[in-house]
């Protein structure tokens, strides 16, 4: 049954590896962005924590910090600046991710 084997021919290899080639080729920028977007959301984890810890520091020195400052982490550029609207003290935090687009987040501190 098996005696007329004699394995795969030229073609049939060199198809196989095109075809292998292709589908590496065509997941390549998808891994890409994917990866891209993994790491802004590790920037924006960063700026959660800076805003958390930002508005208690303000709360704990009631209300004499500073909080307006840059800083860098892990090769990202962050701004942080206050502005204040009413009786709140609104704390953001700016920055450009990985993936090139414009980042803010923003916390309130309400006078009582």
């Amino acid at each position: 049954m098996l005696q007329n084997c004699d394995g795969f021919t030229f073609i049939e290899v060199m198809f196989a590896l095109v075809i292998l080639t292709v589908t590496i080729a065509s997941t390549a920028p998808v891994l890409y962005v994917v990866l891209n977007e993994r790491q802004t959301v590790s920037e924006q984890l960063i700026a959660y924590e800076v805003l958390h810890n930002s508005i208690e520091e303000f709360r704990a020195s009631k209300g004499q910090a500073s909080l307006a400052s840059s800083f860098e982490r892990n090769g990202t550029q962050y701004e942080q600046y206050t502005t204040y609207l009413n009786r709140d003290l609104h704390v953001c935090i700016h920055w450009e991710g990985r993936n090139k687009r414009v980042y803010e987040e923003c916390g309130v501190v309400s006078y009582d």
